[in-house]
Formats: structure tokens, sequence, C-alpha cells
């Protein structure tokens, strides 16, 4: 509460009470609600400690996110935390967040890299700019996900089993959770069935994984295209504009670029 026992509303809408306390600053129910599903653990439990601008940076992502979800219309679901839009480029991942689920939804584009990770170790990854990528990685996970199956150096019990994905402008990693019903501080043995479940999944969302990265790259691609061809005529309709080239250069030069 502010002074005189004055409700102190929300630093971010400005329409709700001030619940949460950040860092001189106060959030409502509904924008911590929906913020932390972009704020990692320890952040939520500091939010004490958490500046404006990360929380209002937070709700803006999971605004985002809400939008997108709006026109998500699932066209293939692998597992039961991973979802794919194909029509729409969209994917989408269920997030767990004490013990609270929310689909979050991004763009293909929005991929940066991604890694699979047994109990804090790398065990394979993938994205923009790595060698193992597109149709590499989807050829060869069966074989790298067979191999930690079937290995003798596998560990005899796993805690924690997951893919780790980054993303461009700012979000923070996001984790896919492989291990079902495997809570805090409780294990899973290597050669059990819901472990072997789990690899057959990772294999399956990292396949996809690299397949939406070469489809985000390329619409990147295409947009970076589209901009300097833009560029390139705006040029040679200045230079044709200044009496430097004649109408027949001018088209000529057009007709080639349209070509390339």
């Amino acid at each position: 509460m502010g002074l005189f026992g004055k409700k102190e509303m929300c630093s971010i809408c400005n329409n709700h009470e001030g619940k949460n306390k950040l860092s001189g600053h106060v959030a409502c129910n509904h924008c911590f609600a929906n913020g932390r599903y972009f704020l990692s653990p320890v952040e939520i439990m500091n939010s004490k400690n958490l500046e404006l601008s990360v929380m209002i940076d937070a709700v803006n992502k999971a605004t985002r996110s809400e939008e997108l979800s709006n026109v998500f219309s699932t066209t293939q679901q692998i597992a039961d935390n991973f979802y794919i839009d194909e029509n729409n480029r969209l994917w989408a991942v269920i997030v767990d967040t004490f013990n609270e689920k929310k689909r979050i939804v991004f763009k293909f584009e929005d991929v940066a890299a991604f890694e699979l990770l047994q109990d804090g170790e790398t065990i394979t990854k993938g994205g923009i700019g790595s060698v193992v990528t597109g149709s590499l990685i989807a050829r060869d996970m069966g074989a790298i996900i067979g191999g930690l199956i079937g290995s003798k150096q596998t560990k005899k019990v796993i805690q924690k089993f997951e893919i780790r994905v980054d993303l461009k402008d700012s979000f923070k990693p996001f984790y896919i959770n492989l291990l079902k019903g495997v809570g805090w501080g409780t294990s899973i043995k290597s050669d059990s069935l819901p472990y072997k479940t789990a690899c057959k999944d990772a294999e399956n969302i990292l396949s996809a994984l690299s397949r939406l990265t070469d489809l985000g790259g390329s619409v990147e691609e295409s947009s970076v295209t589209s901009t300097s061809l833009s560029d390139e005529i705006i040029k040679l309709k200045a230079l044709f504009d200044e009496g430097i080239l004649t109408e027949e250069e001018f088209n000529a030069a057009k007709a080639r670029l349209l070509q390339q």
C-alpha cells in the first residue's frame, strides 16, 4: 500500500492493485502471472529485486504469445508439450512454472539455437550457424539417440533430461522437459521405458526444431533479399530521374535485377 493506506496501482498496467513487490515498484497479480513465464525461476523467487524494465519486457512477451496463440492451429503435435502450426509458421511449448502450465507460442524465425541436455551435459545441439542443422541433424538424430540409450557409458540414473531452446530478441532460453512425472529431486533409470520414450520424444522434437529453424532462416534471407532488391531498384530510379540513365537503360537494368 501507498501512503495513508491508499492502494498502490500496478506499475505496468495501472489498472489493478499492485500486490507483488518489485524493485521500487509493484505489479498486479494479472501482470505478474503472465510475465513470470518469461522470467527465470531465480528471478521469480527474488522478484522483490526485479527491475521494472525486466518485468515490463516479460509482460510484453507474454502479450505477444497470447496474440500468436489466438491464431495458432496445430498441424503437428510431438509428445504432450510441443506443437507446430505450419500454416502460420508458429510453434508452441507447454511451460510448467511452479506446477502451473501454459502454452507459449513463438514464430519459426524466433529460434536461434537448441541443444539436448542430460543432467546438464550437452548431448547434441543445432541452430542457426551450426554445422549440425537441417537435414544433417534430422538424418543423424536417430543414431545419436540410439547410441545414448545403448551406450554402456550412459548414466544408470537420470534426474534431468531436457531440450534448451535459445531464442532471439532477448528472450530467455526455454526448457522442454522430456521426463514425465519426474519431480524435483527424483530420478529415473536409463533402462526404463519412460526414459526410452523420452529419448524418442527428444529425437522428434529436435528434428522438428531443426526443420523450423531452417524455414525461419529462409524467411529472414528472403526478407533481406527482397529489401536489397528494392534498394537497388530505388537507386536505378534515382539515376533515371536525374537523367543519368535513359528509359531504355533503366528498364533493361531493372529487368536484369528482377531476373536474378
